[in-house]
């Protein structure tokens, strides 16, 4: 076998070349490229983000929860929701803000967001049970 052959020029050398290096580098960039792209990787201040987001979602889908039901234990529950919805939509959040009910136990004044979910979920509730109640009932 001759050494001299070009497939195995490069075997002879251990030092790499420029192309190699370069090749070696966009090669590097290529799979960090399509792992952060297709791949599903993220640095940790982007998984940081994700998980605060998720736990402030949850909190806000959970005090939703609490505040539609506190709204409905009050002792006029279906008149007050009947004046809420006929309020309009950011009203209906300053309303519920200004009830109280869209306060957290740890925070130190209602939260807005809260408010405005809670409003939206009462809504769906009161349409829900709209749809669920015979007609014979809405003409009391």
């Amino acid at each position: 076998m001759r050494r001299d052959a070009r497939y195995l020029r490069g075997w002879d050398d251990p030092r790499p070349g420029k192309l190699r290096k370069f090749l070696a580098v966009l090669a590097f960039a290529g799979a960090a490229a399509g792992g952060y792209a297709a791949g599903d990787w993220m640095s940790s201040a982007r998984a940081e983000r994700q998980s605060v987001d998720a736990v402030e979602k949850a909190r806000r889908q959970l005090g939703a929860a609490v505040c539609v039901e506190h709204f409905m234990r009050q002792p006029d529950a279906e008149a007050q929701l009947t004046r809420l919805l006929h309020a309009g939509v950011k009203e209906r959040g300053e309303r519920i803000a200004r009830g109280g009910w869209a306060t957290m136990p740890d925070a130190q004044g209602p939260d807005p967001g809260l408010a405005v979910l809670c409003a939206a979920r009462l809504g769906e509730l009161y349409t829900s049970v709209r749809k669920a109640t015979p007609i014979s009932a809405h003409q009391r």
